[in-house]
Order: C-alpha cells, then sequence, then structure tokens
C-alpha cells in the first residue's frame, strides 16, 4: 500500500552489484574471539574475560584477518571493519597508532576482490571526540541528552557542506588521500534523538524523522561518490527502504530460527530492500549447518564470523571441523 501511494519508492534486486549478494565477513566475532574477550562473539551468557574487543583491534588484527581470509580461498563479498577502527565514536577516521595505514589494507582488501564496509555508530560522540568542541555544529549549542552526548545538527546547511560532504569524500573517494571504502555498517541507531535538541530545521525535528532525514542525507552523498556503495542499515521501518540498501537481523543473543524470524519481518516491512542475516547462537556445529540452510533457504545475505583459530591453542572455536564447514558452505554462494 505504501508503495502504492507512493510513500516509499519500489525497489528492484535484479539491478543490485553483485558483491552485494556474496555473504558479508565481519571482523566483530574475531575482535573478541583474538583478544580472549567470549563476551564479544555471541555466546550468551559467557562473563567478559580479557581485552576490550574494540581496543585490541588493530591493523596487524586486521592483517592476520585477511592472511586467514587469503589462505582459506574463502569466498566472500566485503570485509566489514568493525568496531575499534576509529580515532572514537564521533572522530570517524582511523586511529593514527592502530591503523596507521587503513587505506593501504583496504586496498589488500580491493586486490583480494572483495569490498571494505566501514562501521560506524553515527549518533554516537564519546568523550574526546574533536566534534564534541564544535559547538557551533551542535544541537543547542552542545546540551547533553539522556545518554549523556551532545547531537550534531546534521540539518544545518553549513553542517552538511563543511563537515558531512567532505567526510563522506573522504570515506569513499579513491583520491590518495581517501580511504577508498565501500559502504558503512550502521549500528546504535535506537533510541538517541529527544526533544530536549533543538534542530536549524524544523522539518527535521523528530526521532525517526531527524535519523531518517541524515541517513538518507548521507545514503546521497555516499552515491553521488561512490554509486555502488553499500548502506548496510538496522531500520526494520518501511520509511527507510530508500536509504538503506541490506537490513541486518542485528547481532542479538537469539537463536538461528528467531533470527529467521526477524528476516522475515525485514523483508514484509523493507521491501526491496536486502536482509542481512546475523548470527544467532553458535555454540556447535549444528548451530552454524542451522545458520546456513536458513540463509540458503531464505535467499539471504550471510554475516560470517570467527574465521580465525585461538590465538593460544591454534584450534577453531568450533574445532577442525567448523573450518571445514566453511570452505565447504561458502562456495555455494558464487
Amino acid at each position: 500500500m505504501l508503495e502504492e501511494d507512493k510513500e516509499i519508492p519500489r525497489r528492484s534486486l535484479r539491478t543490485v552489484p553483485h558483491w552485494w549478494l556474496l555473504p558479508a565477513y565481519c571482523t566483530w566475532n574475531d575482535q573478541g574471539y583474538l583478544s580472549g574477550n567470549s563476551a564479544y562473539y555471541n555466546f550468551p551468557g559467557d562473563s567478559f574475560t580479557g581485552k576490550n574487543p574494540v581496543e585490541a583491534f588493530d591493523a596487524t588484527m586486521l592483517s592476520h584477518l585477511l592472511d586467514v581470509i587469503e589462505r582459506e580461498k574463502f569466498l566472500f563479498g566485503s570485509v566489514i571493519i568493525d568496531d575499534g577502527w576509529q580515532t572514537t565514536r564521533g572522530d570517524w577516521t582511523p586511529h593514527p597508532m592502530k591503523f596507521p595505514s587503513l587505506r593501504g589494507q583496504i586496498d589488500r582488501i580491493h586486490h583480494l576482490g572483495m569490498k571494505a564496509i566501514l562501521w560506524i555508530a553515527p549518533y554516537d560522540y564519546h568523550l574526546g571526540a574533536e566534534i564534541r568542541t564544535r559547538t557551533e555544529w551542535l544541537c543547542g549549542g552542545g546540551i547533553l541528552g539522556r545518554h549523556g552526548m551532545p547531537l550534531v545538527d546534521y540539518s544545518h546547511p553549513k553542517v552538511q557542506s563543511d563537515y558531512l560532504k567532505p567526510l563522506v569524500r573522504y570515506w569513499f573517494g579513491d583520491d590518495a588521500d581517501c580511504l577508498n571504502a565501500d559502504g558503512l555498517k550502521l549500528d546504535f541507531m535506537a533510541d538517541k534523538i529527544h526533544p530536549v535538541f533543538p534542530v536549524h530545521n524544523h522539518r527535521w525535528r523528530g526521532e525517526e524523522c531527524f535519523i531518517h532525514h541524515h541517513i538518507k542525507l548521507l545514503y546521497e552523498m555516499m552515491k553521488e561518490v561512490k554509486p555502488d556503495a553499500q548502506m548496510l542499515g538496522c531500520a526494520a521501518h518501511p520509511h527507510f527502504t530508500d536509504c538503506q540498501d541490506l537490513v541486518r537481523t542485528y547481532d542479538v543473543p537469539a537463536s538461528q530460527r528467531q533470527h529467521a524470524d526477524r528476516a522475515v519481518m525485514i523483508h514484509h516491512f523493507n521491501p526491496g530492500n536486502l536482509v542481512a542475516l546475523d548470527m544467532g547462537e553458535t555454540k556447535s556445529l549444528a548451530d552454524v549447518e542451522e545458520h546456513f540452510g536458513m540463509a540458503f533457504r531464505h535467499n539471504l545475505l550471510y554475516e560470517c564470523g570467527r574465521i580465525a583459530p585461538d590465538p593460544k591453542t591454534g584450534e577453531f572455536s568450533l574445532g577442525p571441523e567448523y573450518a571445514m564447514l566453511l570452505r565447504r558452505k561458502l562456495p555455494a554462494w558464487g
């Protein structure tokens, strides 16, 4: 009905780039695995151990993961470079000490025949983020919301021209001073925008309204620089179909079947958007087999994790059979 009334666009899956249809590898689970922090790779109930996977993530770890992909010849369409590549949340440039040459690693991803997706949390601005000092860009001069963070007023034309547009060019441009990435993975999108924030353009007011206007603007700027760039969103909302290419079932500790149910919901709420099936509980090879089965039956994108062996034992998280399973299953998407 929304399509018929032209409230949302009609989108065809026949014209999507081929790499969108291939499995995506996300570094997040391995960030937890390699840092010894079991609580961060989707084993519900495990306690916090080891290092923080955001702080532990660095160029050495990413290079190791790319070595595994190259050695095993895993067929992925893209590599999602997850939380920890950035200087801090709010400063979306590579951490100068941890990722001194992220462009070089993205070039390597391209050389391996894959695309590079950057993780961002667009409404998180941590203490120490340089953008928090730019009070002229912040709603109400920097007043704090419910989560103790300010909000960048993306509705202001100066913010769009002087901040957002150069940042998008830096992310996706292919000039030597750019990263030449191929998309964004959005995270932490819920419960951020509140009436306390005054915005320059009153037509942007309201939580979902502000987020939609901003993400759509970001989407259009991204496509202007790189037309086949991918927006991997997390809003199961029909009015976001015009600014997301894929919608993920989200990294919640649910069963594979619950993720499949979430995928069906997204399929109906976001017509024309592809669905990314995040990993649910994967405590056994049977869980992984079920995950692949769900993906095949529903023609969903598979967001893979834990490709690296344990740094202490050299064993894969679910034993050597896990690597054999990936070698057997992944080529089926080709």
